[in-house]
């Protein structure tokens, strides 16, 4: 009751289509720095923040014996187990982080495929850029009223603030993308489509040498309930954003300022 009286206060809504899509603005060149398909085993440099194995399961993807989660040939499948990063909860198990590829480049994304299919109140998974437990952005597929929801939230010093979207199928493209300060949250239905903004905000920096990690989180699940979620194709991408037919660079200014002093002469 209490976290949804504060979602009535503090959320401001925002469904796709509420911001123009990337597609309707000049396209960015992006590259790849960081991928991991969650194919045969994770990739080196991921660390579990309260890794919990649970009980022995098995999972849809087939068993997961001794610990909650394991790669399949289609990705990564976790089990969802109780707990959040919600406010002063911080409970919240098997969040899976690494550092950030390209840490010092000015504009990143990040990027997942989820399939989920939440089916109790605040069941959630989906992407985190986190720097502690107070103090993250999430993007993540949630039940929350009387469906699964696209929630991103930003929390600082432990006081979160919402956006919301729908989406309705069970796999979802997921993207935190942040440059100057800012961070936002974008979904899609597929590879094909146009990548929809469903909130941006300022990153939650704690202090001025806190360093980000970036990764994966589920909670939200009943104590006992073996309810699964999978990921595939994890990626860190750096962007640059082209410049404008009339921009040009400081040399190629002094260049023509040359060429007109040579012509007066």
């Amino acid at each position: 009751m209490l976290r949804t009286a504060f979602f009535v206060l503090t959320g401001v809504i925002f469904f796709p289509g509420s911001y123009p899509a990337d597609g309707e603005e000049t396209k960015a060149a992006e590259k790849v720095v960081f991928h991991d398909s969650f194919a045969g085993k994770l990739a080196k440099g991921w660390t579990w923040v309260r890794e919990e194995p649970g009980p022995a399961a098995i999972a849809v993807a087939g068993s997961a014996l001794g610990k909650s989660w394991k790669i399949t040939k289609d990705g990564l499948v976790i089990r969802v187990l109780p707990g959040y990063l919600h406010a002063h909860t911080n409970n919240s198990k098997n969040i899976l982080l690494r550092s950030i590829a390209n840490a010092g480049a000015d504009h990143l994304a990040i990027e997942v495929v989820l399939r989920s299919d939440p089916r109790v109140p605040y069941e959630h998974a989906g992407l985190v850029w986190y720097y502690d437990d107070d103090n993250y952005v999430a993007l993540f597929r949630e039940f929350l009223g009387t469906r699964p929801q696209v929630l991103m939230v930003t929390e600082k010093q432990a006081k979160p603030t919402f956006h919301y979207g729908v989406h309705e199928d069970k796999t979802i493209w997921l993207r935190l993308e942040v440059a100057n300060g800012k961070i936002s949250g974008k979904i899609r239905g597929s590879a094909e489509d146009a990548w929809q903004t469903i909130g941006r905000s300022a990153l939650p920096i704690p202090a001025k040498d806190s360093k980000a990690r970036v990764g994966l989180h589920t909670g939200g699940a009943p104590e006992g309930a073996g309810r699964f979620v999978r990921f595939r194709d994890f990626r860190v991408l750096t962007i640059q954003k082209p410049k404008a037919k009339d921009e040009k660079t400081q040399d190629e200014k002094t260049k023509k300022k040359k060429g007109l002093n040579k012509q007066e002469k």
